[in-house]
């Protein structure tokens, strides 16, 4: 037995490691490419684009889709008739039959401005548990002529001078390197790299959060 209980221990500290530890996802994407590429713990790995499947890949994984849909739908059924058979007893005993109220119907204005209270606090703490330590754009803008050219990249140096100050505010940006040019000739052309850091427990923390408040206002709406 003594066994069991060190494979549960190195699960669960490797489980706590993954937790403590920060990830790094790396954005790179240019013109018609993207990739994303994962790095936690020292490892790195590219999670798309994946690597393309062989048809026997594509036919196994066509088989399993279909198998969870079929059960699905007989978890279904199943559920629909005990649903079924528990409003016939009711009936054959006199009882009212239990109706369940769907989630919209239990709504009330106030239900939904604490909703929408809880929904703004929770952008905000998912926000402030990334960070990006580095955010780099350059762009060569071409709008077809000289005019719309011009007209394309005094636009686009006023919407990124505007929106970049409240980003590196929001989603805490330690190093921006944004470089916008007009192409006169040739085709617009970006180069865009962004890597944002995260640390896995800082957002379980946030989730279990939420989940208490998202219970009190349950609970506080159906008292009432």
């Amino acid at each position: 037995m003594k066994w069991i209980g060190f494979l549960l221990l190195g699960f669960f500290t490797l489980i706590f490691l993954v937790l403590i530890c920060p990830i790094f996802v790396r954005i790179d994407a240019s013109n018609g490419t993207l990739s994303v590429h994962v790095h936690i713990i020292g490892i790195s790995f590219k999670v798309f684009p994946m690597k393309e499947k062989t048809p026997e890949e594509k036919e196994e994984a066509e088989a399993r889709k279909a198998a969870k849909a079929e059960q699905k739908e007989k978890e279904k059924a199943a559920k629909a008739a005990k649903e079924q058979a528990a409003a016939e007893k009711a009936q054959a005993e006199g009882k009212p039959i239990p109706k369940k109220k769907t989630f919209v119907q239990t709504l009330t204005f106030n239900k939904v401005c604490d909703l929408l209270a809880l929904a703004k606090e929770a952008i905000v703490k998912v926000l402030r548990g990334f960070s990006i330590p580095t955010f780099r754009l350059y762009a060569n803008l071409n709008g077809g002529d000289a005019a719309n050219t011009a007209i394309l990249y005094g636009g686009a140096c006023s919407f990124m001078g505007a929106v970049m100050p409240h980003l590196e505010r929001v989603c805490r940006i330690k190093k921006t390197d944004v470089q916008l040019y007009p192409a006169f000739e040739g085709e617009t052309v970006f180069d865009l790299t962004v890597t944002i850091r995260t640390v896995p427990i800082r957002l379980v923390a946030v989730a279990l959060i939420l989940l208490v408040h998202y219970l009190k206002i349950n609970k506080k709406h159906k008292a009432v």
